[in-house]
């Protein structure tokens, strides 16, 4: 492409976020191609859940989008009364989150 940017989707991992077991499970690569649909999928699983507790084993890599998705994830967890967690956090999220100085915002 000559003059613009272009952007090799094979190379681009997706994202995904399931429940199991109350627990909502989010995958792959969070960044500005993927989180808006895992935003979306997240907010018609919220309603089947009294508290959100999600697990981020399986994020392979992250940029500051990410971290904009867990804070809108607490923003709305916030907004409707429900209890929210986040565990295994990867290293370099939690390096984003470190960096931007949102430890105790998303600890909370």
């Amino acid at each position: 492409m000559q003059g613009g940017l272009e952007i090799n989707m094979s190379m681009t991992r997706q994202a995904n976020i399931v429940v199991q077991r109350g627990c909502l499970f989010v995958s792959g690569d969070l960044n500005f191609l993927t989180v808006m649909a895992v935003w979306q999928k997240s907010l018609v699983l919220f309603k089947e859940l009294n508290e959100l507790h999600f697990d981020l084993a399986h994020v392979h890599s992250s940029n500051s989008a990410g971290l904009a998705l867990l804070v809108e994830w607490v923003r709305y967890a916030k907004n409707v009364n429900k209890p929210i967690t986040f565990a295994d956090i990867p290293p370099q999220l939690n390096s984003i989150i470190a960096a931007a100085g949102m430890q105790k915002m998303l600890s909370s």
